[in-house]
């Protein structure tokens, strides 16, 4: 028996679902399509590139979590390196101990800064462990706005890459 044949149920399972799903992922690319269009060669760390390019493929296929988790990390990864550039850092590395050293320093827009907070709070419950009674749980948070999760895991969703394209236009810098 050939490979093809072997592996037909889930080729044909695919096939169903691509097109199951491609208007919905259309839409997806034509909204995040919308928020940043490259003019050109971008370079710079190969880890927050990367995750910024995950962050709109798993968006476009309707992988919310893991959208909010690569768009916020794409924005850790960019902060930390713009405080180190400017030498006001606190030691740590990690999103939270560095929103508040951005603001103290007073380097980025308070708005986007309140964003990026509001943001990791919507991150940290993907990331850590939180009881279902937590205040910031997916299933309190969708009790409470009485959507369904997946509807509260889109919005998310888009406003993590709203959040993440605005700090990466923020400090993208012209080539020399």
């Amino acid at each position: 028996m050939s490979e093809a044949s072997e592996l037909k149920p889930l080729l044909e399972a695919l096939s169903w679902f691509d097109e199951d799903s491609k208007l919905a992922r259309a839409r997806r690319i034509e909204w995040a399509s919308s928020l940043y269009q490259s003019s050109g060669l971008v370079s710079g760390e190969i880890v927050p590139l990367s995750l910024m390019e995950e962050a709109r493929a798993c968006f476009v296929n309707g992988q919310f979590m893991a959208t909010v988790l690569c768009a916020t990390s794409v924005i850790e990864h960019l902060l930390v390196d713009e405080l180190d550039a400017r030498g006001v850092t606190n030691g740590k590395s990690t999103l939270g101990p560095s929103i508040g050293v951005a603001r103290d320093a007073q380097i980025f827009p308070a708005a986007l800064l309140e964003r990026v907070e509001t943001l990791n709070s919507l991150r940290n419950p993907i990331a850590h462990r939180r009881g279902e009674q937590d205040a910031s749980s997916l299933a309190t948070r969708y009790r409470r706005h009485q959507v369904h999760p997946s509807a509260l895991l889109e919005s998310d969703a888009r406003f993590s890459l709203e959040v993440m394209y605005a700090f990466f236009l923020l400090v993208l810098k012209p080539s020399a």
